[in-house]
């Protein structure tokens, strides 16, 4: 009988509340870039308490937060306030930023297997890098999807069909040998549209994953 760990050739890992910890650098970038340009961060919290930010890029919840308060596009571009947030919460992510228990040994592991691994992140390639290479994981990770490589964010599926795609260059597999593993009901949400098997590791928030009727999930063991 074969064992578990030859079910999957390509493992896809979120990045945020699943390998690292940047809860108190992502607080504290939107603190600062809010206050810089003169934005009331807690009412746009406030106004927006029902969204599930969770797993989204973050220049969609920019967008969100930057227009609940009125701001336009030609007060405040887009840009301009993503790229200020990214140097304050990147700044703060060297210094900050904690590796989650057991996200070391499950990416070291998985590769070791031999599987290929993919890190599937909304957030920007300058913090996924950064973030790799912080915590000496950049050896063990064969390729990254990040906000500028797709045009949709999670929940939609383009970041996982993407990966799915890449790791073909590195193995031939069908989608039920690509593992995804998520921490959050819209990057669930985004590898189940995708067609692929899922591991849900909530970091926080379980309720709202478990009352989410659309949530579909898969608990496999590598």
């Amino acid at each position: 009988m074969k064992s578990n760990s030859l079910m999957f050739r390509a493992v896809f890992f979120d990045l945020d509340e699943l390998l690292i910890d940047a809860r108190e650098s992502h607080h504290e970038a939107d603190v600062k870039v809010f206050k810089k340009y003169d934005m009331n961060f807690k009412k746009a919290l406030r106004l927006t308490r029902d969204r599930d930010f969770l797993g989204t890029r973050l220049i969609d919840t920019l967008k969100v937060l930057r227009d609940v308060l009125g701001v336009s596009e030609k007060e405040l571009p887009l840009k301009e306030l993503a790229k200020s947030r990214e140097e304050f919460f990147v700044h703060s992510v060297k210094q900050k930023a904690l590796l989650l228990p057991g996200a070391d040994y499950a990416v070291k592991r998985t590769k070791k297997l031999g599987k290929i691994v993919g890190v599937i992140s909304s957030g920007t390639k300058w913090y996924v890098e950064t973030a790799l290479s912080k915590f000496n994981l950049t050896p063990y990770v064969d390729f990254r999807i990040c906000e500028e490589d797709v045009e949709k964010g999670k929940p939609h599926p383009e970041c996982y069909e993407k990966a799915y795609l890449r790791a073909q260059k590195f193995v031939k597999a069908r989608k039920q040998e690509c593992l995804v593993v998520e921490d959050s009901t819209n990057g669930v949400k985004a590898a189940h549209a995708a067609g692929l098997p899922t591991c849900l590791v909530p970091l926080y928030q379980p309720h709202r994953i478990w009352r989410d009727p659309s949530v579909v999930t898969l608990f496999v063991l590598l």
